[in-house]
Order: C-alpha cells, then structure tokens, then sequence
C-alpha cells in the first residue's frame, strides 16, 4: 500500500469484470473449476442458473452473488490457487480491455494513485494489480479453514454499498478528497459508489446504468 506520506495527487478506482476484463471472472472460474473435476455438475448448473438471473435482475444481486460464491465450499486451497496460476494467463489477463491499459497509463502519468475495488476475489484481483501496476486492491477474500475454503468471506462481500464504505475508509485513511476521485464501472450495481465520487466513468455500461449515466451526464466509454 502507498504510504500516507507518499500520497500522490488523487485517486483512481477500478472494478474488474466487465471493466478492466471483458469478461466475468467467476464465470471462467467457476466452468475451469469444473473442467478439472473440482465441482459436481450440479455445482456447475446451479452456478450457471445464478448467474442468468443475477444478469436478469430477476433476484436480488447481493444474495446471488453470495450463493454463487458458496460453489467453492470444501475445495482444497492448493488445488483451487494451482488451477488460478493456469487460468490468469490462459483466460482472465489477456482478456484485459487495451483501453483500460491506456487509462492506467494516463493516470499514472498525472500522478495519480491506482485501487482495484472489486467484488471479485483476491485471487484475481491481485495478480491483475501486479501485472498492470495497480497500486493497491480492495475486494472481496474467501475465508479458509484447514487447507479449504468454507464458501464464505472474510468480511463483508465487496459488492454494491460494501464498496462505498471501503472506498470511504480508504480515502479517509489516505486524506484524498471524494470530490477528486475517479471510478471505472460498468454495473448498476456500482451506482452507490458512482453517485459520491468526484469522477463517474462508465464502462460499456449495462441498460439499467446507461440510462443514468446519460441523464446525469456521467463520462460514457463504449468499448469492445
């Protein structure tokens, strides 16, 4: 972590999925788990069908999100972080938006301090932190307990208001100004986090996001 008498010139935030990756890292994690025999098929379908209602908004996300992650109860930490090494090069790094690369580049030029706030895992999260550069991470983390996770986190999920409180402590922590800050998301479930900073930036965002970002006139960044 950037040290307090280090702080640099303001503050960029960046979700990961959907945002600084194409993709959904759960997703590929979830089907990758399955390919290697670490989950039953049902696992794999339940998973799945969380998933279709969490992008249908048929449920709420909050407590999809939290019973997809319940997938990995009894998995052995071992094998789960072995299969991740696999998977980060095969899959989730080159899925990173060269746009997003041009960003990170921009804001570092000007100075700027680089958090990853994600609900995705810190196993995704901070190998992505260290291949980009980023400075810190702030996301969600699996609780173990003898070589294997439980299916819960430690902490609250880093999801939708959880990430404005952690975003809060850290720029109190830090002594930056909301007001100064940037998010990259794509998600209406940023909103929370979208309406207090300084800087909204919405990634391709989805429709229920799109149609609030234009009438706020929030920065709109439509990429592939």
């Amino acid at each position: 972590m950037t040290s307090a008498l280090t702080r640099k010139k303001y503050i960029v935030f960046f979700d990961i999925d959907e945002t600084v990756i194409r993709i959904n890292s759960s997703t590929v994690i979830i089907k990758a788990a399955y390919k290697i025999g670490l989950i039953s098929t049902l696992k794999l379908l339940n998973a799945i069908y969380l998933v279709i209602l969490y992008k249908l908004k048929l449920k709420d996300p909050k407590k999809i999100i939290e019973q997809i992650g319940s997938w990995i109860t009894g998995i052995n930490v071992d094998e789960f972080n072995k299969m991740m090494s696999d998977i980060l090069d095969q899959f989730i790094i080159k899925e990173i938006r060269p746009e997003i690369i041009a960003e990170i580049k921009h804001h570092k030029e000007q100075d700027a301090e680089l958090v990853i706030l994600s609900s995705a895992i810190k196993e995704v999260c901070n190998p992505l932190a260290n291949h980009l550069g980023i400075d810190h991470v702030l996301c969600s983390e699996l609780e173990t307990q003898k070589g294997q996770f439980t299916g819960k986190t430690i902490g609250n999920f880093c999801f939708g208001k959880e990430k404005l409180v952690q975003l809060n402590k850290y720029c109190s922590l830090k002594g930056y100004n909301i007001e100064d800050t940037f998010y990259y998301g794509d998600s209406i479930a940023d909103l929370p986090v979208l309406e207090k900073v300084g800087f909204p930036i919405c990634v391709t965002p989805d429709k229920d996001l799109l149609k609030i970002a234009s009438v706020k006139g929030w920065t709109i960044k439509q990429w592939c």
